[in-house]
C-alpha cells in the first residue's frame, strides 16, 4: 500500500522535463562508385528525460540515419521504401531511493543502456564532463562510442554510497541484431558488474561479465555449450589541468567452450585507446594509438568511412592519431573551439604475423566549434592524404548542429 501511494505522489507532480538533439550532414563520394557521385547522407538523435522530483526517471534516445538526400528516389516509397533507418538507442525507467548515506537506482531498460566503454554512468552518477577521445566521437546520442556493442532488455541495480565509488549489477538479454545492420551473432543472456570511481586524479569505470549464448534449436533453447567473458574499462588519470592518461579497453568476447579445451579469443574482438594528453596554455595535445572493432567504428564520425569505404569487409581498424586543439580561440570577439586530427589507419592488420600489407590510409581532418542560436555548430572536412591521385574519393565533409533544453 505504501508503494502505490509513492508512486502515485509522484505521478501527479509536474516533471521535470530536458534533453538534447543533433543534426549532422555528411558529404562524400559514394564508396562504391568510379566516378564523381557524392553522396549527401545525415545522422540526427533525439534525447530526453522526465525528472519526477529525483525519484523516477524516464530516458529516451532516438537515432535516426538517413539516406543519401542527393538521390532523387529517396521520397519515392515505391522506388526507395527504406530511405532511412531509425533505432531506438535508449528506453529506459529508473527508481531512485535515498537512504540515509547510499543512493539505490532500480532500472529496467531497452537497447544501449550506460555500455561498457562509454563514461555516460560517470556522467550521470558523478556530474563529470565527457572524457573520451575526441577521435571515437559519434553521433548517435548521449552514449557515444562502446566497447561491447549491444542491444538488450534488462534490469540494473546501483549502489552509490555518499562516497566517490559506486557499484552497479546489470542482468539483460541481448539480441542478435545490435546495429542499424544485422551481423552474425544470436540472442545471449548476459550478467555484468561495474564499479566506478571519481578521484582527485583518476575518474574510473570498470565494467566486467559473462555471456552465455542461447541455442537457436528450439527443442533445447537454454542448453549451455559456452561461455563468453567480456570486460572494459574507460579512465582519465592524472592532473587535468597538466598531463593526463585516457585508456579505453576492453575485449568484446574471450570463448570458453565445454567441448575445447583452448579458451578463443579474437584479435578482432580487442578494443584500445591509450591516449596521453598534455594542457598547455596555447592548446592540447593529444597522442592516440588505437585498435577498434568494426562493430565500434562504424559509429564514430571520423573513423567510420575509413572502414567502409577501404576495406568493406574488415573486421577492425588500427591505427595512431595526433590532435592539436585549443577552445582559446577568436574570430574577432567570438570564441570558439578548433583544432586538426592526424590519423594513420591500417585496416585489418595481422597481430599474428605482424603483416601490414592492408590499405593504409594517412588522413588530416581539421575541425572547429562555435557556440551559436542556443547550441553548437561544428564543421570538419577529412583529406586522405594517400588518396589525393583520386581526388573525388579522398575529401569528405561534415557539418552538424546540436542543442539542449
Amino acid at each position: 500500500m505504501a508503494l502505490l501511494l509513492t508512486a502515485a505522489s509522484w505521478a501527479i507532480e509536474t516533471p521535470y522535463f530536458s534533453g538534447c538533439a543533433g543534426f549532422m550532414a555528411t558529404l562524400a563520394n559514394e564508396t562504391d562508385s568510379d566516378d564523381f557521385s557524392p553522396e549527401f547522407n545525415a545522422d540526427n538523435f533525439f534525447s530526453g528525460q522526465l525528472d519526477f522530483s529525483g525519484k523516477v526517471l524516464l530516458r529516451c534516445d532516438l537515432y535516426l540515419q538517413a539516406g543519401n538526400l542527393f538521390d532523387s528516389t529517396i521520397f519515392d516509397n515505391d522506388a526507395n521504401p527504406n530511405n532511412a533507418k531509425f533505432r531506438i538507442e535508449e528506453l529506459s525507467g529508473t527508481y531512485t531511493i535515498n537512504g540515509e548515506s547510499t543512493n539505490h537506482y532500480i532500472s529496467l531498460f531497452r537497447g544501449r543502456y550506460e555500455p561498457i566503454g562509454s563514461d555516460i554512468f560517470l556522467q550521470r552518477q558523478f556530474g563529470i564532463p565527457e572524457i573520451s577521445s575526441l577521435i571515437t566521437k559519434s553521433w548517435h546520442g548521449l552514449s557515444g562510442s562502446s566497447i561491447y556493442p549491444f542491444y538488450a532488455t534488462g534490469l540494473s541495480y546501483v549502489m552509490h554510497p555518499d562516497s566517490n565509488f559506486a557499484v552497479g549489477l546489470y542482468v539483460y538479454k541481448n539480441e542478435a541484431t545490435t546495429s542499424l545492420d544485422s551481423f552474425e551473432s544470436q540472442d545471449s543472456f548476459n550478467w555484468d558488474f561495474r564499479y566506478a570511481a571519481v578521484m582527485r586524479r583518476a575518474s574510473l569505470d570498470l565494467a566486467a561479465g559473462f555471456t552465455c549464448p542461447l541455442n537457436n534449436d528450439t527443442t533445447d533453447a537454454f542448453a549451455i555449450k559456452e561461455i563468453q567473458l567480456h570486460w572494459g574499462i574507460n579512465a582519465l588519470l592524472g592532473n587535468v589541468n597538466t598531463t593526463t592518461v585516457f585508456i579505453q579497453a576492453g575485449i568484446n568476447k574471450i570463448t570458453i567452450d565445454k567441448d575445447n579445451d583452448t579458451d578463443t579469443l579474437n584479435k578482432n574482438d580487442l578494443y584500445f585507446v591509450i591516449e596521453p594528453r598534455l594542457i598547455t596554455k596555447y592548446g592540447n595535445i593529444n597522442i592516440a594509438a588505437f585498435n577498434i572493432p568494426y562493430l565500434s567504428a562504424r559509429d564514430m564520425i571520423y573513423l567510420r568511412h575509413l572502414v567502409n569505404m577501404n576495406n568493406p569487409d574488415a573486421k577492425c581498424v588500427t591505427g595512431a592519431n595526433i590532435t592539436l586543439c585549443s577552445n582559446n580561440l577568436y574570430i574577432g570577439s567570438t570564441n570558439f573551439t578548433g583544432g586538426v586530427h592526424a590519423t594513420f589507419t591500417i585496416s585489418e592488420c595481422d597481430f599474428d604475423d605482424f603483416d601490414f600489407s592492408d590499405e593504409k590510409d594517412f588522413c588530416i581532418t581539421p575541425y572547429a566549434n562555435l557556440d551559436m542560436f542556443g547550441g553548437a555548430l561544428e564543421a570538419s572536412a577529412t583529406v586522405n592524404v594517400t588518396k589525393l591521385d583520386d581526388i573525388k574519393n579522398a575529401i569528405s565533409a561534415r557539418v552538424g548542429f546540436q542543442t539542449a533544453f
